[in-house]
């Protein structure tokens, strides 16, 4: 944890945290099926579903969205082009960001107007074909 917090946080870290859950509920099966034996067909069934309902579970949190609030409100050092290089639902969090201190985030605003820009493009030539939800509702919020 203290290489999150002084770093912030990436995708190959929460990949990490991922992993050692689904290491700890290895092993809890694995405590498990010494005390309760069965065969080796149900463990590996067991682990296999637990796994499923990991990156299940993950791919349903915006992790784009928590990387961005968690590095911009607790990380030591804010990587402002990392963040910047993450989805474009997290523009607003960035934007407000860098409104707030204009004169640190100064050489990375030219960036955050191109995308912002560019998602103005698609919001005005969106059709059926490309729906896209949060277009859609940054669409509505102008």
């Amino acid at each position: 944890m203290l290489y999150v917090e002084a770093y912030g946080l990436t995708y190959k870290r929460i990949a990490v945290f991922l992993a050692l859950i689904c290491i700890i509920i290895a092993l809890v099966l694995s405590l498990k099926k010494l005390y309760q034996p069965h065969t080796n067909w149900v463990y590996y069934n067991k682990l296999a579903l637990s796994a499923f309902i990991c990156l299940l579970f993950m791919s349903f949190i915006p992790m784009d969205r928590i990387i961005t609030r968690y590095n911009i409100s607790y990380s030591e050092t804010r990587d402002i082009p990392y963040i910047l290089s993450l989805s474009k639902p997290n523009l607003k969090l960035i934007e407000n960001l860098m409104n707030e201190k204009d004169e640190l985030y100064s050489e990375n605003a030219m960036i955050l107007n191109n995308k912002i820009f560019d998602l103005n493009q698609k919001a005005a030539n969106n059709n059926w074909q490309s729906w896209n939800f949060y277009i859609d509702s940054y669409k509505r919020a102008q």
